[in-house]
């Protein structure tokens, strides 16, 4: 994260996944002050409550409602300052490009680039 920009308090950050790798990316989000709004499936539930429990603003099953407009909602119609990919599959990459909207930045967790969290 700090490569792509960093987090500031403040901003609104979108973790894609919230296996390992998305749970470390939402402590290092909430310990520089970010909103995090953590996006799975209905395979992770689990993970997802989890999340809230550690501090995530909200978490969306995005096979159970309409994840856009609900983000939207959540951001103030703002969208994100960063988007963290951390599910490791096409979809879920495409989804975080899409919601970085706001002159954001998007981190990519890929074993050949190096992401400083």
């Amino acid at each position: 994260m700090e490569r792509g920009g960093g987090v500031n308090g403040g901003d609104f950050v979108l973790i894609s996944g919230p296996g390992t790798i998305g749970l470390l990316a939402l402590q290092v989000v909430k310990a520089n002050g970010g909103n995090c709004i953590v996006i799975g499936t209905s395979h992770d539930k689990e993970r997802l409550n989890l999340t809230l429990e550690m501090g995530a603003m909200a978490v969306i099953d995005v096979e159970e409602e309409n994840s856009e407009e609900r983000l939207m909602e959540l951001t103030k119609q703002q969208g994100f300052d960063v988007a963290i990919e951390c599910a490791g599959v096409s979809i879920s990459y495409y989804a975080s490009k899409v919601c970085s909207f706001k002159w954001g930045c998007l981190e990519r967790k890929l074993n050949s680039i190096p992401i400083f969290l």
